[in-house]
């Protein structure tokens, strides 16, 4: 992650935001690995057409 364009941020000493190229945002910790990312990206990617009248 380190030689791309991977970013983090120190969130408390153990705890880090790492944000992917893609704008993907992972908290990592001592418990593993969280996606925090995804509300943010289906309010980004809203479907472009209504569903038919049924």
């Amino acid at each position: 992650k380190t030689h791309g364009r991977w970013r983090y941020l120190i969130l408390t000493p153990g705890s880090y935001l790492w944000t992917s190229p893609h704008g993907y945002h992972y908290l990592r910790d001592h418990t593993g690995t969280l996606d925090v990312s995804h509300d943010r990206h289906r309010r980004r990617h809203p479907r472009r057409h209504p569903p038919p009248a049924a």
